[in-house]
């Protein structure tokens, strides 16, 4: 369990690029994704079940399946990340209610 929890931090990574991907209609690279990812899942699968990693052989390919995903759907709809300031962290002034 706690290795399969590393796939959600892998899939975080790749969540807004995937997100702008399918907003922009971008199915084909999507699909290619999976299909890289699911060719590199099933080879690192059969190749650690052939060296008796039991089963790590499809933990280890969960893993490469995930991080193939992110990596190219990051690559290919790059999003940089935001660093908060404390400002913007702190309670919202009087000024601000009248937006909401």
């Amino acid at each position: 369990m706690v290795v399969d929890g590393v796939t959600f931090l892998i899939t975080g990574f790749q969540t807004v690029s995937l997100g702008l991907m399918q907003k922009d209609m971008d199915y084909r690279r999507i699909s290619l994704s999976e299909a890289v990812g699911a060719i590199g899942q099933a080879v690192v699968t059969v190749a650690g079940a052939v060296m008796h990693f039991a089963y790590w052989a499809i933990m280890a390919g969960i893993l490469v399946n995930r991080t193939t995903v992110a990596l190219l759907t990051t690559y290919w709809r790059p999003v940089g990340f935001a660093v908060p300031r404390l400002r913007d962290l702190l309670a919202p002034s009087a000024s601000d209610a009248t937006l909401w």
